[in-house]
């Protein structure tokens, strides 16, 4: 427990350090890239509420057993609708939202890796793209991997969470449980670096489940915050990289 407690620690002292180290190494510029994509997901998410909005209305007045007309009547059921619709692209953001930000933004975060790295340590990665696109993929992977874990885990808990006083517990687990695995895909950009295969790296993070949770748990408290959540969180992403490049490369320093 003192381990995963001191791990904690790493992680939100790394936290410390990212904003300076954006500094030192010019990265400011990078966040416009989830500017770019916030605006890209408000009219990819305006024009998709709207048309499940249309279907959804179309619908139940296709069902209603009376013509509803331009009624009162007929915007009630418009409101109605588009508020279930928010509702459900909002949970659906909460939930997977997360993970498809990074993969969204897996080309800036391994450059942001990268070059935090090279000022860490003081070695030069020279470019190549097809090792490049390879960290993309990888990192692609692993998210879809955390996600893939992390939804068959969620439905299981979710099961578990019927039976009495464990109900009580799930909700905590699940949140650890998201934190991990968030904190897993940011650290990973290191230790793909440092030529870790997957499996490596899923031992290596388990090996240090405080520093990921820690990592990860920024995040998402972020993702999960109403109407601005998603907005914030692609800005936090770049953070957490920072953040997750100084704390991995002090894990792997000091086990070489």
């Amino acid at each position: 427990m003192l381990h995963f407690f001191r791990g904690l620690g790493l992680a939100f002292r790394s936290y410390g350090k990212s904003f300076q180290i954006i500094r030192e190494c010019k990265l400011g510029w990078v966040f416009v890239i989830p500017v770019l994509i916030l605006i890209i997901n408000l009219v990819v998410g305006g024009n998709l509420s709207s048309h499940f909005t249309n279907i959804i209305t179309d619908w139940i007045r296709d069902i209603a057993p009376f013509s509803m007309g331009d009624s009162w009547w007929a915007n009630t059921l418009r409101t109605i609708a588009s508020f279930l619709v928010w509702i459900s692209l909002f949970f659906i953001l909460v939930y997977i939202g997360g993970f498809v930000l990074l993969i969204l933004l897996s080309p800036v975060l391994v450059y942001v890796s990268e070059k935090v790295d090279q000022h860490i340590t003081g070695k030069s990665y020279p470019f190549v793209f097809g090792e490049f696109i390879s960290d993309i993929f990888r990192g692609v992977r692993i998210a879809l991997r955390n996600l893939t874990i992390e939804i068959v885990n969620s439905v299981i808990s979710l099961i578990l969470g019927f039976i009495p006083l464990v109900g009580f517990v799930v909700p905590i687990y699940l949140l650890s449980v998201a934190a991990y695995f968030y904190g897993f895909s940011f650290m990973d950009y290191t230790l793909e670096r440092r030529r870790f295969n997957i499996k490596q790296s899923v031992a290596t993070v388990r090996q240090h489940k405080g520093t990921a949770v820690g990592l990860g748990l920024i995040y998402m408290v972020f993702t999960t915050i109403p109407l601005i959540g998603f907005a914030l969180a692609g800005f936090v992403a770049i953070l957490s990289t920072v953040a997750a490049t100084l704390a991995t490369h002090e894990i792997v320093s000091t086990r070489e």
